[in-house]
């Protein structure tokens, strides 16, 4: 994976978490710790609450990504989750775990992130 889109995206960061990802404190202190749907099935991930999806998703994230910097942490977990969480409406079956399901999760998430750099160099060249 690519993920030079990540240096210098903190500003796409602050878009997207400005945009409304979310509940505005989805993000409070402590938001990346304590997930436990590491082996859950798409089922439980469609069933499991927002903050246990999230945290997990950091945790996957950080798994995949050992050196993601801090900055990016929320907003690739935020997409990670989004995706999983996505599937697993569509896919709430026993017999799939979530984590199955993220080499797809982490393509999306690469493509979101080169978009919303995209999106965000366009704005920038059209305000100058």
């Amino acid at each position: 994976m690519h993920w030079d889109v990540l240096r210098g995206s903190f500003l796409a960061v602050v878009l997207l978490l400005g945009a409304g990802c979310g509940q505005a404190d989805r993000f409070a202190e402590g938001w990346d710790q304590g997930g436990t749907l590491h082996e859950a099935t798409m089922r439980d991930w469609a069933f499991a609450v927002d903050t246990n999806r999230l945290a997990s998703s950091a945790d996957f994230v950080r798994e995949r990504i050992p050196d993601v910097p801090e900055e990016a942490l929320p907003i690739i977990s935020a997409l990670v989750e989004k995706c999983l969480s996505d599937m697993s409406l569509r896919f709430a079956v026993d017999y799939v775990k979530a984590h199955e399901k993220l080499d797809y999760c982490f393509d999306y998430t690469e493509r979101m992130l080169g978009r919303l750099e995209q999106e965000y160099a366009n704005q920038a060249r059209a305000t100058e």
